[in-house]
């Protein structure tokens, strides 16, 4: 094969030596082409098995130790681009989807053996600030490269013991004595909490400038949550304004005063939460925006609020133009503004409570507890897809038998005539049948056949063949999707499980960073609906105040993010120097281990040949 060069096949066996002296030789490795890249030299490369082990031979030189300490400017770097390519090829290629998510682990694991020379939290701090990589924006923040390892999805970097305590030093920010004194805690909550409305107007409307408590973002969590529970409250509170309030009638949503301001604050909220999102959003792109469960919750969140708020509009502009504010509403069509109102405040109403278990997360066991049932609802879901198609078929089945005798009548025991009913009228029918079935709703007397009287006595005609295919039809139904589906269900569930908890402590730290670091973002300054005066302020400050500089796509940048200074070159040699220090370090682990497993191997030798 000629791509494997001296160079890959002295980075696959991960031989530093050979490496090291081929580098100083001039041998190189020609770096492959993202998986989604549609460039025409990628466009042009057929999809056959020589090519794609030629890309999996290459990736394994890539994710040698060897190559990325000794060819690489920057290993660290160059571990979280690569971690993002060989997650992008495990999804593109199925079939080389172990190999690749094993490539994959190793880069992991070489993450987690460089954190781990960093000795004290100082170098911590040297390898974690480097801006290098980030967008100039995400600069700005503490750790750039923390947001880089999210992106790329460094799980066992991240739940590092280092890590971890960097991060939540930041976290706590000048709240450092947080825990120690009983009395500041409760003040400090309740500047957060009880008086966070006010304290956030004026820390938004000085574009930060007054309350500088909000700089902490243990602070901005818990005011985050406050103003969460507060909207909770709302929705809550508007169905008890109702309660003593005739609705069959109503078609004006304004005629109730306090029901109105209840539903502008909770559009109000929405619209600052679309804000922080949007931001979100543009920031990490679509792709890194749904890598955690919470973003689905929000999207959908949002999605039916602003269908039930342009509901809410167009029933405020069809009471305008026809005047009618009273009416019953069996006068009423199907689709009227009113009931699309109610069904998609009422979807977005059930989305918000479930979104509580966001907050929660950061709390050990409840944390680990949601993350681990969340982990499996993919193969739920996956499973779901499987009974949908096995319903489906069976509601075919039933329906093609059994349509052709719907409404037909025949008498009975005692003149009393039987009407074959319409629970398999239709395809549609059938299938929601079928479906309450599997709860238990179908019983042998729900499918009883009705073909007619006939014959001079008008006797009962009786389609044994007809019947005996429908009875036979529903037992394999329940055979297939009762006893096989769902038993294989609960076993694929208890193995997510296991699988899950296997791997528990590192998922519950991840998402601990993950939500962590969301509140050191510019963008969670305040919470809801106060962040949208906040965006106002902080732009039109930024914009005069003449320490920022227009830049796409960033927008408005630091501009010492762009200068050259000397604080900056001192931070780069510093990292330089980290650098080597790290590397000498491991390379003494490593020789340091094999002396020591070879002297237990000659330990084990000589006690088990003694002289």
């Amino acid at each position: 094969m000629p791509h494997l060069t001296p160079l890959v096949m002295a980075c696959i066996c991960n031989n530093y030596s050979i490496v090291e002296c081929l580098l100083l030789r001039g041998h190189d490795i020609d770096l492959p082409h993202r998986i989604d890249c549609r460039c025409l030299q990628c466009f042009y490369v057929p999809n056959t098995v020589a090519n794609n082990q030629q890309l999996l031979d290459i990736y394994k030189a890539l994710s040698s130790e060897a190559f990325l300490w000794l060819a690489t400017s920057d290993p660290f770097l160059s571990m979280i681009e690569l971690s993002d390519d060989l997650r992008l090829c495990a999804d593109a290629m199925p079939a080389y989807k172990v190999a690749f998510n094993a490539l994959h682990q190793s880069v992991q694991s070489f993450g987690v053996a460089l954190i781990q020379q960093c000795w004290s939290m100082e170098e911590v701090d040297v390898l974690l600030r480097q801006p290098d990589g980030a967008y100039l924006a995400e600069s700005q923040n503490h750790y750039p490269r923390i947001r880089l390892a999210l992106d790329g999805q460094m799980r066992k970097f991240l739940s590092h013991m280092n890590v971890q305590v960097s991060v939540e030093n930041i976290w706590h920010g000048g709240w450092t004595d947080y825990g120690c004194s009983f009395v500041r805690d409760v003040y400090r909550m309740l500047r957060h909490t009880v008086f966070y409305p006010i304290l956030a107007f004026l820390h938004a409307i000085s574009a930060g400038k007054l309350v500088q408590s909000f700089n902490n973002p243990i602070a901005r969590f818990i005011s985050f949550l406050t103003s969460y529970l507060t909207f909770l409250a709302t929705l809550i509170a508007i169905r008890y304004v109702q309660v003593y309030y005739e609705k069959s009638y109503d078609r004006d949503k304004m005629e109730n005063k306090a029901y109105f301001a209840l539903e502008m604050y909770v559009f109000l909220y929405i619209a600052g939460m679309i804000l922080w999102q949007f931001m979100e959003f543009a920031r990490r792109g679509i792709h890194k925006y749904f890598d955690m469960w919470w973003r689905y919750f929000d999207f959908s969140i949002m999605t039916f609020f602003i269908f039930s708020t342009t509901s809410f509009g167009c029933a405020c502009a069809v009471v305008k133009n026809d005047g009618i504010k009273q009416l019953h509403r069996r006068h009423w069509l199907w689709y009227d503004p009113i009931i699309l109102f109610d069904v998609f405040f009422a979807s977005g109403c059930v989305m918000a409570f479930w979104r509580i278990f966001y907050f929660v997360q950061l709390w050990r066991y409840l944390g680990s507890a949601i993350i681990s049932i969340g982990k499996c609802v993919e193969r739920a879901f996956n499973f779901f897809i499987i009974m949908f198609l096995v319903m489906w078929a069976f509601a075919a089945g039933a329906n093609t038998i059994m349509e052709n005798y719907t409404g037909l009548k025949e008498t009975v025991q005692y003149g009393r005539v039987h009407e074959q009913g319409e629970m398999f009228s239709g395809l549609i029918i059938t299938f929601r049948n079928l479906y309450w079935a599997y709860y238990g709703y179908l019983h042998p007397l729900d499918y009883t056949l009705a073909v007619g009287d006939a014959g001079p006595a008008l006797t009962n005609t009786n389609h044994i063949f007809t019947h005996m295919s429908l009875e036979i039809t529903l037992a394999l139904y329940h055979l297939v999707v009762i006893v096989c589906l769902l038993k294989l269900s609960i076993a694929f569930l208890v193995l997510s499980t296991e699988e899950v908890l296997k791997n528990e402590d590192v998922e519950w730290k991840y998402s601990r960073i993950y939500i962590y670091y969301e509140y050191i973002e510019h963008s969670c300054s305040v919470p809801p609906p106060f962040n949208i005066l906040h965006m106002i302020t902080s732009f039109v400050y930024r914009l005069f105040s003449g320490e920022y500089v227009l830049m796409w796509p960033d927008l408005l940048v630091k501009a010492k993010m762009i200068d050259e200074s000397e604080t900056r070159r001192i931070e780069t040699h510093a990292y330089r120097d980290l650098q080597m220090q790290l590397f000498k370090r491991y390379q003494a682990m490593k020789v340091y281990r094999y002396q020591t497993i070879q002297k237990m191997d000659t330990e084990a030798t000589s006690a088990e040949h003694p002289a």
